[in-house]
């Protein structure tokens, strides 16, 4: 499948234990809010698993896998981790043979460093999540899908079946890198076809043609292997429980993204203003599509299409339902470091030998900044948390998170003698969603902590727009002992209930 002379193994080698060695942060921090529910769903029993998920936001297959592995190697967070690390040490070599077979060795090299050093996909190759599963699927699936293209439907069409199906059970998302095919070769197909004649010979043409026939049946077959999942979700209330809430995006958003592969999390004045060199993209693509480069223009075409087609669908989708986040697109990131690694390649000539070396110092102290500042947004120190919470709360006192869907990280490393409760009450073991925020439920609620308990420790850790309420009330209506924030967004205040 993969054909590599030695000195490229050893060079991915080397790459994959340099990124290991720069990821050895992440890999220490807290345990993240996602990877928390993960463990949690893991851990069930199997047919508990699938009905979990089934009322979550995400597919089965991760935490299947992730099942098996935690009865080996146990639940440890580190060891949870690594996991998500193989596969992101799986894809290098398949993005490196797909720049190669799609351009050349120099291009090859370039763009796969990009991609191992990149802040972002280094956060998430070390998060307990499906995203680097996600990417290992949908590199596959390019690769093949390429390779099916270049050869006139003889090579690629069980890999390029087998792949489609492996990321329709990673991520929902994988339908957008499909989406993206389909509409790359009927393009390629029209443009062929049309000239000299009518829509409808162009149409039988086009459906006539064994790489459209083909690439149909594979998508076909896979997603009719796929309905059984989807009925099953129906079935179990489409996701109803612990959808968080997504800001509608804004243009902002989509060059926010393309930013962050490759610069990761910084803070929000650092995103800003490397948001605002985005007209550094429009120069990127005439530069790849000007005359010089005509060449290999179909390639580039198909690497741009894929990359940009997913981000303006799913933003055009979020008007009407907000699915808009940047972690599940992680899955076009290699195209933009194809495409970047392309221009370079060309462009640069002999100043390549210190531009490139620059570019990859100037990651690689993003990717230090990501991984160790106090002041990226993403960070999540629920750790810091819980130590503190079992140092300072008592038997006699409660806690309360909130929003509900972040007691999981809290539980993970709690060990005190406090109850544990969310705001609003919500009971997980039971079917149906959260219960939605009241004012009114939350004065009896509160109320009837006073009766029992002493003081209230409150953890304050995703926004769902009712966090102001739920403080203004509580600083209204009792005496505020203590407040501490430990990460951004993330804070505990402490609250008398009663004396005596």
């Amino acid at each position: 499948m993969l054909k590599l002379s030695r000195q490229e193994i050893i060079f991915l080698l080397i790459l994959c234990v340099t990124s290991f060695l720069i990821s050895i942060p992440l890999f220490t921090q807290s345990i993240r809010l996602d990877e928390a529910q993960s463990i949690w769903i893991s851990i069930k029993p199997t047919p508990a698993l699938m009905k979990t998920v089934s009322e979550d936001v995400h597919v089965p297959l991760y935490e299947l896998i992730l099942h098996i592995w935690m009865q080996i190697f146990g639940t440890d967070i580190l060891t949870v981790r690594i996991i998500s690390f193989i596969f992101f040490g799986l894809s290098l070599p398949i993005i490196y043979v797909l720049f190669k077979e799609s351009k050349d060795i120099k291009v090859a090299s370039i763009g796969v460093m990009f991609f191992a050093l990149s802040p972002f996909v280094l956060w998430y190759a070390t998060e307990a999540r499906m995203y680097s599963m996600l990417i290992f699927a949908s590199s596959l699936s390019n690769l093949y899908f390429l390779r099916f293209l270049k050869s006139n439907s003889q090579e690629g069409k069980l890999g390029y079946f087998l792949s489609t199906l492996l990321g329709l059970y990673t991520h929902y998302f994988f339908l957008f890198l499909i989406f993206s095919q389909m509409i790359f070769l009927l393009t390629k197909l029209f443009l062929i076809s049309f000239r000299g004649s009518n829509f409808k010979q162009t149409f039988r043409f086009i459906f006539s043609q064994p790489t459209f026939k083909i690439v149909s049946l594979s998508i076909f077959i896979g997603i009719v292997l796929f309905l059984p999942w989807i009925f099953y979700v129906f079935k179990s209330g489409l996701a109803a429980n612990t959808q968080p809430l997504i800001p509608k995006p804004s243009t902002f958003n989509i060059f926010q993204t393309l930013m962050l592969f490759i610069f990761g999390f910084q803070t929000n004045i650092a995103q800003a203003v490397l948001v605002s060199l985005w007209p550094l993209t429009a120069v990127c693509l005439f530069l790849i599509f000007d005359k010089k480069h005509k060449n290999y223009l179909e390639h580039g075409e198909y690497f741009l299409i894929s990359l940009i087609l997913p981000i303006i669908t799913t933003f055009l989708i979020s008007f009407i339902h907000p699915i808009f986040l940047s972690r599940y697109l992680i899955f076009v990131s290699p195209m933009l470091f194809f495409l970047i690694a392309l221009v370079l390649s060309d462009y640069i000539g002999n100043f390549a030998k210190i531009f490139i070396p620059m570019f990859m110092i100037t990651v690689f102290l993003f990717a230090t900044n990501q991984d160790i500042s106090a002041a990226n947004p993403v960070r999540e120190n629920y750790s810091g948390v819980t130590r503190f919470l079992n140092i300072y709360a008592s038997y006699s006192d409660i806690i309360a998170v909130t929003a509900p869907f972040t007691v999981y990280p809290i539980e993970y490393d709690y060990h005190g003698m406090a109850r544990i409760d969310t705001i609003p009450s919500w009971n997980r073991f039971t079917n149906g969603p959260i219960p939605p925020f009241s004012k009114n439920k939350l004065v009896s609620q509160v109320d009837g902590y006073q009766q029992n308990y002493n003081h209230l420790f409150v953890i304050f850790s995703y926004d769902q727009g009712y966090e102001n309420k739920i403080q203004t009330y509580l600083d209204d209506h009792y005496k505020l002992l203590y407040s501490k924030t430990f990460s951004y967004g993330l804070s505990v205040r402490e609250y008398q209930l009663r004396y005596g």
